[in-house]
C-alpha cells in the first residue's frame, strides 16, 4: 500500500504503465528525514517558495529571499519564523529546474553591515496613514513618496528600488 499515491494518482499510473516505477520510486526515494546532502543544499540557497493555506483552503504561494544561508530558523530583522516539522522528504527531479544566473542581489535583503531600506511599496502615497508606526514618515527620509501607478511603473520594468 502507498503512503504517497490515492486512487486517482494509482488510476493514472495504470492508465499509462506507470505504477511499478512509481512503487520503485516511493521506495527508494522517500525518507523520513533530511540528511546531510538535502541540508547542505537547503542551508546553500537564497530563495525558496512558502506555501500556505488560508482557514478556507485557498493557497498562496510566496517567494522569499535573502542573501545565501538565509534559510535557518533565526534571521536578522524577521518579525515572524516558520517552523517545519519534516515527516517525510522527496527529493524533486531536477529535469525541469532552470538553471539561473543571478544579476543583482536585492537592496532590501536585510544585511548586519547596513540599514534595510524601507521596501519600494511602502512609499506609495496613498497607504501612508495604514502603514505600521515603525514605518510612518520613513518614506520622506527614504526618497519621497510615490504614487501607486509610478510603483507599478517600476515593477514592471523591474527597476531595483521597487
Amino acid at each position: 500500500m502507498s503512503r504517497l499515491y490515492g486512487a486517482q494518482q494509482r488510476a493514472l499510473q495504470d492508465r499509462f504503465d506507470t505504477r511499478r516505477i512509481a512503487d520503485k520510486i516511493e521506495a527508494l526515494a522517500i525518507h523520513p528525514e533530511l540528511g546531510d546532502m538535502e541540508k547542505a543544499f537547503i542551508e546553500s540557497r537564497d530563495m525558496f517558495w512558502l506555501s500556505t493555506i488560508d482557514e478556507q483552503g485557498r493557497p498562496t504561494v510566496s517567494y522569499k529571499g535573502g542573501d545565501p544561508g538565509f534559510v535557518k530558523a533565526q534571521f536578522l530583522e524577521a518579525q515572524l519564523v516558520v517552523r517545519v516539522a519534516v515527516t517525510e522528504v522527496w527529493p524533486n527531479c531536477p529535469r525541469y529546474v532552470h538553471r539561473y544566473q543571478k544579476s543583482l542581489r536585492s537592496r532590501y535583503v536585510p544585511r548586519t553591515q547596513c540599514e534595510t531600506p524601507l521596501a519600494g511599496w511602502k512609499r506609495i502615497d496613498i497607504i501612508q496613514d495604514d502603514l505600521p508606526a515603525a514605518d510612518q514618515g520613513r518614506a520622506a527620509k527614504e526618497g519621497g513618496l510615490v504614487t501607486i501607478e509610478e510603483w507599478f511603473g517600476k515593477v514592471g520594468v523591474g527597476a531595483d528600488d521597487a
